[in-house]
């Protein structure tokens, strides 16, 4: 049996009643979702600390990054380090939602699917930002073999 259908059974693991702090008079009947077990949690939980030091671990470097390049009024480190922000901020919104997997109930695949949101900006940024390196560097490559630009100094 598939490591995903070990988890469902007939009502094991859905939750039906809303999330704590949300009065249930003019609520809609709530949605039926999945909720984690504890050993699961425990790694959701894991990879949401560890991302969110790497997220501010980021944050805190292209702050950095961008009063160096400021200070030596140089647009680069201002462009690196803001990039670096960015990847920074989206790293931590994903380590807050799967945070909040672990920490809340009955809404745990919302919440995934908002860490997973974020992610998939995060790695779009990245995907994009890695093509138009390709495309710099082609074009770079072959400006220099056509002869409009000359590496050797």
């Amino acid at each position: 049996m598939p490591a995903a259908d070990e988890n469902v059974g007939p009502a094991q693991g859905l939750v039906t009643s809303p999330p704590p702090g949300v009065p249930s008079g003019g609520m809609k009947p709530a949605e039926k979702q999945y909720e984690f077990r504890p050993n699961e949690n425990k790694i959701i939980g894991q990879l949401a600390s560890k991302m969110h030091f790497v997220g501010l671990y980021l944050l805190a470097m292209g702050l950095i990054v961008i009063t160096i390049g400021v200070i030596v009024l140089h647009g680069g480190p201002i462009i690196s380090g803001a990039l670096t922000c960015v990847v920074g901020l989206w790293t931590q919104r994903a380590s807050v939602s799967f945070r909040h997997v672990v920490r809340t109930e009955g809404r745990d695949i919302s919440h995934l699917m908002d860490a997973l949101d974020d992610l998939r900006k995060l790695y779009s940024f990245q995907y994009w930002l890695f093509i138009l390196g390709l495309v710099l560097s082609v074009a770079g490559l072959g400006a220099a073999w056509m002869g409009y630009v000359n590496l050797v100094g």
